[in-house]
């Protein structure tokens, strides 16, 4: 992990003034040349400010803490991901059709956004233990959203709960298999179909007579 004084660092040339969204964008930009360069492991406060050329203080007027830099990174670099929900959602898509897009476009993201979803998800909780809370709120959040999809609801089994999870995790594997070349695209999206396709015939369980 890099160590980076906590010290604030000024910088030779003054940052020109930028509206509000205008340096939040600026700040998350910097952000994300950090975790794409050195890993979410490395992005702080200090780092970040480093990275952008400003004060901590400053940097602090946009984001409250980690926490809220981390939420709202992840949050600029899965647009997609949520931008293709809510469209096929406009469009009348449900259920493994929806799910379906969902991956195919997951599968086409660049390999910088998939590679910080699988670690946010598989690895950042145990690199940074005071994330963990965020990671366990996120991981909610996503299977909610799929339950809603799959079921038509989050009241669910925790055997269902676990499953659906399960069938993300395997998501996240298949795009480590495809960066790594051991899978092709066509291949990787037959098996999510599949087990996308058995969390959709599983709504017709007892939690789906609720």
């Amino acid at each position: 992990m890099v160590s980076i004084s906590t010290g604030d660092r000024a910088t030779a040339t003054p940052r020109p003034y930028l509206r509000a969204v205008d340096r939040r964008r600026q700040l998350l930009e910097a952000a994300s040349v950090v975790v794409d360069r050195e890993g979410l492991h490395a992005l702080t406060i200090s780092r970040l400010a480093v990275e952008a050329g400003v004060t901590r203080q400053l940097v602090y007027q946009h984001f409250a803490d980690l926490d809220d830099l981390v939420r709202s990174l992840l949050r600029q670099r899965t647009r997609g991901f949520r931008e293709a929900m809510s469209q096929a959602l406009r469009r009348g898509v449900a259920g493994e059709d929806l799910l379906a897009r969902v991956v195919e476009v997951g599968l086409a993201a660049p390999a910088n956004d998939r590679r910080l979803m699988r670690y946010v998800f598989t690895g950042l909780a145990d690199d940074q233990p005071s994330l963990a809370r965020l990671v366990r709120t996120l991981r909610r959040q996503i299977t909610d959203r799929w339950l809603t999809v799959i079921h038509g609801t989050t009241d669910v089994t925790p055997s269902e709960r676990a499953h659906t999870w399960v069938v993300i995790v395997t998501m996240f594997t298949l795009w480590s298999l495809e960066d790594a070349g051991e899978v092709a695209p066509a291949d990787a999206l037959e098996v999510m179909r599949a087990a996308v396709g058995a969390l959709g015939r599983s709504a017709s369980g007892p939690a789906a007579a609720r």
